[in-house]
């Protein structure tokens, strides 16, 4: 999955000031790093286009590595209201089912009910709600991520599956940088 790239939302000038003695120096920058430390814990994310990520506008999720699958959808279980999330193999349907990632509020529970951020931006290493949005079911519009124990047909038996729609799960999600693809 790729990761939208982000960039520093805060600028963090120290005060300019005349000698003083070690301690009050020292006591200065603690004072004036704090704030910094805490923005940078909440940078906003952005897509691939560099627009900031928020809870009202549709996303699609694709590989990072170009020429390494499609992008993400949805597919029915069998289940009424159930589907899993994979991955389309063919990277010719990349834009496949969009979603919405909406920021929960903070401490919220992990478990229902979801209480959602009055927050409209995605931050880095915060925590969100995934939802299939404007996907075709009888069930409804839209279908939230979580955890299930349900195996799909084509699984090796792996003990947790991601799965969207009406069944109890872990729905929390976090969103936080890859190093490892350089982004």
């Amino acid at each position: 999955m790729e990761m939208p790239q982000t960039r520093e939302t805060s600028t963090c000038n120290l005060p300019k000031s005349c000698p003083l003695n070690m301690f009050f120096l020292l006591r200065l920058f603690a004072i004036a790093i704090l704030p910094c430390s805490a923005n940078n814990a909440t940078q906003l994310v952005y897509d691939t286009e560099g627009n900031e990520l928020n809870s009202k506008s549709n996303y699609y999720i694709l590989p990072a590595k170009p020429a390494s699958g499609g992008g993400l959808k949805a597919i029915p279980t069998g289940l009424r209201c159930l589907h899993f999330v994979v991955e389309e193999r063919s990277e010719t349907t990349l834009l496949d089912t969009p979603m919405r990632f909406m920021p929960l509020a903070e401490h919220a529970s992990t478990t229902e009910p979801i209480r959602l951020s009055s927050d409209i931006w995605i931050r880095l290493s915060s925590d969100i709600w995934i939802e299939f949005h404007d996907l075709r079911s009888f069930c409804s519009e839209r279908l939230d991520w979580h955890l299930t124990e349900q195996v799909p047909e084509s699984s090796s038996g792996e003990p947790k599956h991601m799965a969207a729609g009406s069944e109890e799960g872990l729905r929390s999600f976090g969103v936080f940088r890859d190093g490892s693809l350089g982004i």
